[in-house]
């Protein structure tokens, strides 16, 4: 707790480190000091200092998406910080993946929270999203759009292709030990569908779909996820 308030920056990004990995192993042992912990992570996102604004972040993520239902207040006090990095230009590539890592996970952790903000960053974090390794991290966001998705789709829209470009990067079909297989697959196909039945409908298919993601991508769509043009 000290290291994460030490006047030096390298003291405070080892600091950040070591929380992240407690979260992982035994977030009990972070139990009583959660709430200052994660003031110390909102305090500390700052771009100029990447290294330890980088551990900040990822481990807020680590901290949040463990917390259950205690989760949306934490993410109420951490999304505006981490929103507002997310949208930043020349922003670090390392933490622009970690800021989109830890937008999907609050996402995961406490979806209602974070649904009514996701217009203001969903381009820039499908982007840096769809150019993530596929591992548990992309995954647990994958998942957490689903929910955003799921609760306000017409907040989409206007990014579809974005979250397009994001679905045809997915490769892997389960990573997460104790999830069904395929779990994530299936709700990428579940949403996509959902979205291409809803705009056939409303006349908006060939606008927001196929005069805006690129016929390979498309393809890939197709063989991956089924989503037919």
């Amino acid at each position: 707790f000290e290291c994460c308030q030490h006047h030096e920056p390298d003291v405070r990004q080892s600091g950040f480190a070591l929380v992240g990995e407690l979260a992982k192993s035994c977030p009990g042992r972070l139990s009583p000091l959660l709430g200052p912990l994660l003031e110390l992570c909102r305090l500390n996102l700052d771009p100029d200092y990447v290294s330890v604004c980088n551990n900040a972040v990822w481990a807020a993520g680590e901290v949040i998406v463990r917390l259950g239902e205690h989760a949306a207040k934490a993410v109420e006090e951490m999304l505006p910080g981490v929103a507002g990095l997310m949208i930043r230009k020349h922003l670090h590539k390392s933490l622009l993946e970690n800021c989109a890592i830890a937008l999907g996970r609050f996402a995961l952790a406490a979806p209602a929270a974070v649904t009514p903000r996701v217009p203001e960053f969903v381009v820039p974090w499908m982007r840096v999203l769809a150019q993530i390794r596929d591992d548990v991290e992309k995954e647990q966001s994958f998942l957490g759009l689903v929910l955003v998705a799921r609760a306000n789709p017409e907040g989409l829209i206007n990014a579809f292709h974005e979250v397009c470009f994001a679905c045809a990067s997915w490769t892997e079909r389960v990573l997460t030990v104790g999830d069904p297989p395929g779990r994530v697959h299936q709700q990428l196909v579940e949403l996509l569908a959902w979205y291409r039945q809803a705009l056939v409908a409303h006349g908006q298919w060939e606008a927001v779909y196929l005069r805006r993601v690129p016929q390979e991508v498309q393809a890939a769509l197709a063989a991956k996820f089924n989503l037919q043009p």
